[in-house]
């Protein structure tokens, strides 16, 4: 219970933090605030950090060893907090949140809401199947196990595709050209020397097993014939 508390106190602090710049915009706080855009991205910011937070509960908590890139999550976590600071400050003082007076359809909104949707069920599903064989950490823990199963079937790496969907999502929601450029520029490319680094440590410690799925298995996005037709891998190798 008091893991919850700590994790809402978190989202609720995190989504405070990132109202300050329409606290200081010379326009009413309500006026911005009620703007579809910003209502969309502020729930599923919180929505997003709530559920991964009470998901990642089952995590292996015990001292990551034999880390690879240990910078590489803090710097993601720290760029994607600065992915949705640039986002709000946008919005509140680039033309009421928008690059280009023109993008304010709301098929944008639209499409960038579905994407952050989807974003976040993969990756919370994606953290859920691992269970404590999750960590945050570049690394292996104890008795780790090669899960091909649900999601792992079709994407090696599906919870950083659902990070990538939600960064994505949310750029598209705010109608962001310079978040959009952070996404490309700073979090994929973090995305891929991380991915870079499980594959290594994965083929290490399972070799012809890994490699065998790695040639089945994209890193990021499903083949079309795994959507049709699914896969009838192992679930688990030792």
């Amino acid at each position: 219970m008091a893991e919850r508390l700590v994790i809402a106190a978190g989202a609720l602090l995190n989504v405070l933090l990132l109202q300050i710049p329409l606290f200081v915009r010379d326009v009413p706080y309500f006026s911005l605030i009620a703007d579809p855009p910003i209502i969309v991205f502020l729930s599923l910011v919180t929505v997003h950090t709530l559920w991964e937070g009470v998901q990642s509960m089952g995590a292996d908590l015990a001292p990551a060893v034999n880390v690879r890139g240990a910078v590489i999550p803090y710097l993601t976590g720290f760029s994607l907090l600065l992915l949705h600071c640039v986002l709000v400050v946008e919005f509140a003082f680039l033309d009421g949140g928008y690059v280009f007076a023109g993008h304010r359809g709301k098929g944008l909104i639209l499409l960038g809401a579905v994407l952050m949707v989807v974003g976040i069920w993969v990756r919370v599903r994606a953290i859920g199947l691992l269970g404590s064989s999750f960590t945050s950490h570049i690394c292996l823990v104890h008795n780790h196990t090669l899960f091909r199963g649900g999601l792992y079937g079709l994407v090696r790496h599906p919870s950083e595709t659902g990070m990538l969907l939600i960064a994505c999502g949310a750029c598209a929601v705010m109608s962001s050209v310079v978040g959009c450029l952070l996404v490309f520029l700073v979090l994929y490319p973090l995305s891929r020397v991380r991915v870079a680094y499980e594959d290594g440590m994965l083929h290490e410690s399972f070799g012809e097993a890994f490699e065998s799925y790695a040639r089945s298995t994209p890193a990021y996005l499903p083949r079309v014939r795994f959507l049709l037709e699914g896969t009838t891998a192992p679930l688990r190798d030792e």
